[in-house]
Formats: C-alpha cells, sequence, structure tokens
C-alpha cells in the first residue's frame, strides 16, 4: 500500500471474511485507511473456487453479522471509506445492531459494472455463480471474441442482468432465484451463445 500510495497510483483494499479474521475487521479498516486507500470492501468466504477445500473458515451468519457490523463503524467513524458508496446509506438508514447485507452470500454481481477474466480467456461475473450455476462458466471467451461484444451480447450475461435485484441494496442478484439447467460448464464454455449482432461478432 505504501508503494502503491508513493508512486501516485490509486488503489482500493478487499478482506475476504472467515474464521480467523472476522473479528479484525475494523482494525484492518483502520491500517487500510492509514495508508490513503480510496477505498476498503469486505466479502463473505464461500464455498466455491479454492475455498471449497477450505470448508473449515466458511463463517457463520453470527460471525458475517459481527463483520459487517465492524465495517460500518469504521466507516461511520471517518476510519476508512467504502469502495462502493452504497455503504454510506446502508451505514446511515441502518438500525442500531442491524446488518443490512445478511444475504450477501448469496448474492452475486450482475455483470453491470465489471466482469473477470480467468487465465484461459473466460470471462465470468463470481465465483460462486460459476460454481453453483455451472451454465454461467463463461459469458464469452476474449480470445474468440472481442469483449466489448461479450459486454454487450452475451445472452448468458443478458439473462443475469435481466434478474431482479436483490433486497440488499448492492445491484446484485440472489443466485438462488436463477433457473437452472443440466448444462455442462465444458460444453457452454466452447458454444458460447450470442444475441445477433452485424458488426460486433468478428472473432479475434
Amino acid at each position: 500500500m505504501k508503494v502503491l500510495k508513493d508512486a501516485g497510483i490509486p488503489f482500493s483494499v478487499g478482506t475476504t471474511v472467515h474464521q480467523k479474521n472476522y473479528n479484525e475487521i475494523r482494525e484492518i479498516a483502520a491500517l487500510v485507511g492509514s495508508h490513503g486507500a480510496e477505498g476498503y470492501y469486505i466479502g463473505p468466504m464461500y464455498p466455491a473456487g479454492r475455498a471449497v477445500s477450505l470448508t473449515d473458515l466458511i463463517i457463520t451468519q453470527d460471525n458475517w453479522d459481527s463483520a459487517v457490523l465492524q465495517y460500518m463503524e469504521a466507516i461511520r467513524d471517518g476510519l476508512v471509506s467504502p469502495a462502493d458508496e452504497i455503504w454510506y446509506k446502508l451505514v446511515k438508514d441502518a438500525e442500531p445492531g442491524e446488518n443490512p447485507v445478511r444475504d450477501q452470500l448469496y448474492i452475486t454481481r450482475r455483470g453491470s459494472r465489471d466482469l473477470r477474466i480467468d487465465p484461459m480467456g473466460n470471462a465470468y461475473v463470481m465465483a460462486k455463480l460459476r460454481q453453483w450455476h455451472p451454465r454461467f462458466w463463461t459469458l464469452g471467451n476474449v480470445l474468440q471474441f472481442p469483449l466489448r461484444a461479450i459486454w454487450h451480447h452475451s445472452r448468458l450475461l443478458n439473462e443475469l442482468r435481466s434478474y431482479p435485484v436483490s433486497s440488499t441494496l448492492l445491484n446484485g442478484v440472489d443466485v438462488r432465484i436463477i433457473r437452472t439447467e443440466e448444462q455442462q460448464a465444458k460444453d457452454i464454455a466452447i458454444h458460447t451463445d450470442f444475441i445477433e449482432s452485424d458488426s460486433v461478432l468478428t472473432r479475434v
């Protein structure tokens, strides 16, 4: 963080909350804020990706409640700025002791602001969505199609964006309401379906 700050490079910091750090969120926030991070965010560890083999570290709902309350306290006390400004509203509106994102374990991003790219070029939204709904393993491969084509014309991505936003105000979708299909992830990776377009589906 000091190297980035000294170099004038803006940065944000995130913490994956697990059994060994859920009681240290306020301290981490203070450290991050003292080094000039533009934003700080937390997210619960969930049984997907590498965490499938680390289930002993998965937090309980009570652990998550504790972590979120520390996070909100750190924001309220000005120790750190949240990476997502919606947290200012959540902190302001929350009742004392209330965790406004209790169901975050089940919330996935909608692909409305960013995508992730794995080492094989597959664009995806979140590991939990890949794990629990394998047909979302890839929304398109950037080695085959321009990223702009995937962003605007992937059928899976547009389907994800069509689901109602969860009540957490985090602009996410509850994975429990996403329809399921018996389709293997590798099939999807090879045969990604796109909405028709005259120009953007030119292969790279």
